[in-house]
């Protein structure tokens, strides 16, 4: 079983999506930071409803997440002491579900084509096309955000890709200049 990766997404029970930053976590925390909560007028979402509370990734944004946790679920802020910060941070007893970006896009890959939204599609010939042009096998990909969540919003949410390995990764940057 592997643990918390860059890019992974944590469902805590209050129905909260964190987005997992860096591989190298606490014991029993995982350093991330809140991307989508309910909301009865979120724009995300299918039989729930999610707004996006992290507006843009600036300094100022992520403080005023923080600000939000602090007041209403402190628990999701910890002091990291050897960083010296104070971080948004899941209690490992807090996630109810642990979403993998790999298996997500393995899943879309084994969907029948025709029961893809035009999102999913674009995300699998994204995927394909990339793997093509730069060698690195499709097993190196995964598909984070809210495409893996199955929050998407397919007239506006874009494709969020990750790769894995630090090579696949400059090779696919590479291959990105080239296209």
């Amino acid at each position: 079983m592997r643990l918390f990766r860059d890019r992974d997404f944590l469902e805590t029970y209050e129905g909260m999506f964190f987005c997992v930053i860096g591989n190298v976590h606490p014991k029993d925390r995982v350093i991330s930071y809140l991307k989508y909560v309910p909301s009865d007028f979120g724009l995300w979402g299918r039989e729930r409803k999610y707004s996006r509370i992290l507006k843009s990734y600036t300094t100022l944004s992520v403080k005023e997440v923080l600000n939000f946790l602090k007041g209403s679920f402190p628990r999701y802020v910890c002091r990291l002491d050897h960083m010296s910060l104070e971080m948004i941070t899941v209690p490992v007893d807090s996630i109810r579900m642990h979403f993998k970006p790999e298996l997500r896009l393995r899943e879309l890959y084994r969907e029948p084509i025709e029961h893809l939204d035009v999102l999913e599609r674009r995300t699998v010939e994204l995927v394909d096309l990339l793997s093509e042009v730069s060698g690195i096998p499709i097993e190196y990909f995964g598909v984070t955000g809210s495409i893996l969540l199955k929050i998407h919003n397919p007239s506006f949410s874009d494709v969020d890709l990750t790769v894995y390995g630090r090579g696949s990764a400059s090779k696919i940057r590479s291959t990105l200049i080239e296209l």
